[in-house]
């Protein structure tokens, strides 16, 4: 007599991805686009086999004696072509419509923002803060006319700026902190829409108008100001704004890696941003983004470290 034990079937087992690991909105959009793109990739192999298969015949059968069974296999290999066509643009169109949808899609949970919000807060979003006590104290004392309050948020002239941060107790700071928190939405708005309004709330934006424009959200105005060294009083120190920028963008990440999924500000997606920037200044902030990207990869290396080393028990 046999004895056998019963095993489940490797072909027809669940797999469990990477999105298994998140009940966002977005890591069921993902999943379940993975799943779809997983099954048209192995019918394009399929199909690819097929047409492969009929071609080996088609060359084993020369010279052509059924000319019947030769036509039909032209036939196959046209109606498989054709199909493979169908099944490419297929995936082609999921592919676009993924990277469309995905961004607009909450990568968070209620439990993460929860979590979030009871966390003290983090040197850049204290320095953030601190931007913000600055302007609303300029604004009381009506220091600069262009710098006012509607809506319970803090606005100013694109031309005013220069003029505020001269006025403030630590300029560098200011301007650290200010051109910082610009760059990062900006980016954020066009790359995570869903966790854009997440980091308004976190790190809290600041209106810049345009002479009227109430849309302006370039923030190229302080580096240009400051640039030519307009009114003399304070020029900036750009190798500390670039070490500062590579802080405070990490402390993004870090922020994004714990409340959202897939949420990654890579350098890629700076280019738009950086567009405006003169070559000099853009390459030196690609070089303290990949610097971000270093230092974020090791935190993350040993995060998983530390999960995965269990606690010892004293006996």
């Amino acid at each position: 007599m046999i004895f056998f034990k019963r095993v489940p079937n490797p072909i027809h087992r669940e797999r469990k991805t990477i999105f298994d690991n998140n009940d966002s909105e977005r890591s069921f959009y993902l999943k379940h686009s993975f799943q779809i793109r997983e099954d048209l990739t192995r019918l394009l192999s399929k199909i690819d086999y097929n047409i492969l298969m009929l071609h080996y015949q088609m060359w084993e059968s020369t010279p052509v004696k059924d000319i019947k069974l030769h036509k039909n296999n032209k036939m196959r290999i046209n109606r498989l072509n054709n199909m493979r066509r169908r099944v490419s643009r297929e995936l082609s169109k999921i592919s676009q419509e993924e990277f469309k949808t995905a961004n607009t899609l909450p990568g968070f949970t209620p439990e993460k923002l929860t979590e979030e919000e009871k966390r003290p807060l983090t040197p850049f979003q204290k320095d953030v803060r601190w931007l913000h006590a600055q302007l609303n104290a300029l604004a009381i004392t009506n220091a600069v006319p262009t710098l006012g309050i509607r809506d319970n948020r803090i606005g100013i002239c694109a031309c005013s700026t220069n003029r505020a941060i001269d006025l403030s107790k630590n300029p560098q700071r200011m301007f650290n902190a200010w051109q910082t928190l610009w760059i990062i939405y900006d980016v954020m708005i066009r790359s995570y829409r869903s966790e854009s309004s997440v980091f308004q709330k976190h790190y809290p934006i600041i209106r810049v108008y345009n002479h009227g424009d109430d849309g302006y959200q370039d923030p190229i105005w302080l580096i240009s100001h400051y640039s030519r060294s307009m009114h003399g009083k304070f020029k900036i120190d750009i190798d500390q704004f670039l070490e500062y920028f590579s802080e405070g963008l990490m402390d993004v990440q870090i922020f994004l890696e714990r409340i959202s999924f897939l949420a990654f500000l890579s350098s890629y997606r700076f280019e738009e941003t950086l567009e405006r920037f003169k070559k000099p200044l853009r390459s030196r902030l690609y070089e303290a983004i990949e610097k971000c990207d270093l230092e974020f990869d090791k935190y993350l290396t040993d995060q998983e470290t530390n999960k995965s080393q269990k606690p010892q028990s004293n006996l």
